[in-house]
Parts: C-alpha cells; structure tokens; sequence
C-alpha cells in the first residue's frame, strides 16, 4: 500500500465536487409494488472541496479537506400487527370446518366448575380487550400484506426514513 500525501506549494491551489442522486430515473421496489406503496424518496447529496496554500512561503504551508454528505434514504421494514378483529377483541381459531370466532366481551364457554361449558361468561365483568392493551393496538397500523398467523395478526411493510447527515474535515499545516 502506497500513501501520498499533499506537498506545500507557494501558490494557493483548491477543488470542490459534488455529486448528486435522487429518484427521478430510478425504478420502484418489487416490495414497495407487491404492498401498493409509491417509490421511495432518495436524494443523496455529497460535496466538498480542499484548499492548500502557504502561510509562510518556503517555510509553513496549510491544507484543509472538507466533504459532507446528506443521504434522505429508507429502510425497508416488515413487521406482524393485529387485525381489525383482534383489536375488537375478537379472537379467531381454525377449525376442520373453518373459521370459528370467539369475542372476548361475550363468550360464555368458560366455567370454573368443571363439566357445566357454556353456563359462565369468559369475561363476567363484560370488559373486553384490556384498554391499555387496545391502546397500543390503535397506534399500531393495520396490516397491509400477508404474513402474521392469518387470522388473528397479519403483516405490515413500510419505507422507514433512515437519514444519513455526515460532515468529515481534516486540516493540517506542515
């Protein structure tokens, strides 16, 4: 591995760059396209420049680097949520002859006494879905593809923003 380094010079000598991306030529994601979401944002802007000049001529010189970068990019997440039902608190189970329903409000097959099903509700305060609990369902989004168990949770996919902000910059004076 060979290192070069900037010399001193006598004459003040620079540079600035940039460059740019964003999404105008670039296509949607197969994921995005599958959930019906639109083309993520993508604006990534680098720049910089470097200035090199004496501070004594002959004797002390100076450099300095600076570059930046601005990255407006997503992230592609996939998470399991409840569904509609569910937050309701109607819970689903599969069955041999499909799909049986329960809601937690009003079921009456539970009995603390064994033999007698069906003689006490499942909730004898007739409460529900516990109220924090469906507060923490209602700030969650519904879902929008598949996954999850398919009956009581389902799959949401989303773009996250995930910016990038850097700002590096090196001087020396030799």
């Amino acid at each position: 591995m060979t290192l070069i380094g900037r010399r001193g010079s006598n004459v003040v000598h620079g540079a600035l760059y940039e460059y740019l991306q964003n999404n105008d030529l670039n296509s949607n994601t197969w994921d995005n396209n599958r959930a019906h979401l639109p083309k993520a944002i993508i604006h990534d802007n680098r720049f910089g420049g470097r200035l090199g000049g004496p501070v004594i001529k002959n004797k002390i010189f100076i450099f300095g680097n600076y570059e930046g970068r601005r990255f407006n990019s997503v992230s592609q997440v996939t998470r399991t949520v409840p569904t509609a039902l569910l937050r309701q608190g109607i819970v689903q189970f599969a069955t041999p002859g499909g799909t049986e329903q329960l809601n937690l409000k009003t079921t009456a097959i539970c009995n603390p006494a064994a033999g007698s099903v069906g003689s006490t509700l499942c909730d004898p305060r007739g409460l529900g879905i516990s109220p924090a609990v469906a507060q923490q369902f209602a700030e969650m989004p519904l879902p929008n593809t598949p996954g999850g168990d398919g009956l009581n949770t389902g799959g949401f996919f989303a773009n996250v923003p995930t910016p990038v902000k850097t700002d590096l910059w090196r001087d020396s004076a030799g």
